[in-house]
C-alpha cells in the first residue's frame, strides 16, 4: 500500500529535520513543528541553507531536500548509534521505569519522546537528561492516551515496545 504524503506531512518533516539539527529563526526562534511554512521556517531553511554552502532562497528545492534528509539522518542515526537502542529489561517482570529514575534507559526514552514530537502534535517538548521527571511522565502519558496504552505515566514492556515501533515507523 503506498503512502500518501501531503504537502502538511512534508512541511512537518522539514520542521522536524531543521530543529533536530539546530537550526533556528532569527533571534534563535526555534522552528515550530506545525505544518505550516512560515516565516521562521523560511528563515531557518535560509541559515541552514547559507551554513551549508547553497543558494539562501529559504525554498526547500530538491537540493536543499537532499542535503537536509542526509544531515538528519545522519545525526539520527549517531545518536542512536551512540547511545544504542537495547532491549527493555526482562527482569523483574513488572519493572517499570518511574519518576525520579536516573539511567541511560531515561535518555533513550527521551530521544525516542523527542523524536516522535513530530508525530504526536501536543507532546510535551522534554529535556534529554537522563533524568525521568514529571514533564517527561507528562508525555508518557499522553504518548499512552493516544496509543490507547494505560496512562500510567510509566514505561513498562509494553509502553517501551510500542514506543520503539512508532520511532521506527518514523525513518523514512
Amino acid at each position: 500500500m503506498e503512502e500518501h504524503i501531503t504537502r502538511r506531512d512534508a512541511i512537518i518533516n522539514i520542521q522536524t529535520y531543521l530543529r533536530k539539527l539546530g537550526y533556528t529563526g532569527v533571534g534563535g526562534v526555534p522552528v515550530p513543528i506545525d505544518g505550516i511554512f512560515e516565516s521562521v521556517t523560511e528563515e531557518a531553511v535560509t541559515a541552514f541553507q547559507r551554513s551549508n554552502g547553497l543558494l539562501p532562497s529559504g525554498i526547500v528545492d530538491k537540493t536543499t531536500w537532499d542535503l537536509l534528509y542526509t544531515l538528519y539522518s545522519e545525526r539520527i542515526r549517531d545518536e542512536l548509534e551512540a547511545r544504542g537502542i537495547f532491549p527493555f529489561p526482562d527482569t523483574p517482570e513488572d519493572y517499570a521505569v518511574t519518576v525520579g529514575t536516573r539511567s541511560s534507559l531515561v535518555t533513550v526514552i527521551q530521544l525516542l519522546l523527542d523524536e516522535l514530537e513530530a508525530k504526536y502534535d501536543g507532546l510535551a517538548d522534554i529535556t534529554v537528561d537522563g533524568v525521568y521527571g514529571e514533564d517527561t511522565a507528562r508525555a508518557v502519558r499522553l504518548f499512552q492516551q493516544i496509543n490507547m496504552l494505560d496512562p500510567s505515566g510509566n514505561v513498562d514492556k509494553r509502553t517501551w515496545n510500542r514506543l520503539v515501533r512508532e520511532y521506527s515507523n518514523l525513518q523514512y
